[in-house]
């Protein structure tokens, strides 16, 4: 379950999610990402169950900071290869999409979709898992998740309609458990950090 902004079941659910968070704040990377790095990784919709999936694959972001952020040349590497163009900005607590084929997004949109859109990234994202890297204009890694498609990872997101979603902005990306499959999203504000 993601928490929503709205009704009492979102409050239960966000508090279960900081409770959660607290747990994970002893988490280290071997990547040494810090636990606070800002921008995150947010969902992966890796293999989408259609027959034209792939185009349909996408990467969101999210800045949980007060302040909005320039994310023009930014950059991800391995899995997928994709430059913020010029102008590129991610509002305070926004989200941003970069999608494998923005036309056939915009065209058949995930549930939740957004016009936070960014595309086309080069390459695919691996049905058998891979790493993605989210470096800044200057080459330092901003965030990286290594998923796969086998336990401990959540496998609904292998074919069977569901994307990874981070579970806590603030704990490791790097970490299974901080992971969790449920409906693609893009662009919404689900999370609660603490």
């Amino acid at each position: 379950m993601r928490a929503r902004s709205n009704g009492s079941v979102g409050y239960a659910v966000r508090t279960r999610l900081i409770g959660v968070c607290v747990a994970f704040l002893g988490v280290t990377s071997a990547f040494s990402v810090p636990l606070d790095a800002g921008v995150v990784i947010s969902e992966i919709h890796y293999h989408p169950p259609r027959p034209d999936g792939q185009r349909l694959e996408f990467v969101e972001i999210h800045n949980p900071d007060p302040i909005e952020l320039s994310v023009e040349g930014w950059r991800f590497e391995d899995g997928i290869r994709f430059t913020f163009p010029e102008g590129a900005n991610i509002s305070p607590g926004g989200y941003l999409v970069v999608c494998a084929d923005s036309a056939a997004f915009e065209k058949d949109p995930i549930p939740g979709g957004s016009t936070l859109l960014l595309g086309d990234f080069q390459g695919s994202l691996a049905n058998q898992g891979e790493s993605i890297v989210l470096r800044d204009n200057v080459g330092a890694i901003v965030d990286v998740v290594v998923y796969d498609d086998s336990a401990p990872w959540p496998t609904g997101a292998d074919g069977q309609g569901f994307s990874l979603n981070r579970v806590c902005l603030t704990a490791s990306s790097l970490d299974p458990a901080n992971w969790e499959d449920s409906a693609p999203t893009p662009a919404s504000l689900l999370y609660t950090s603490p």
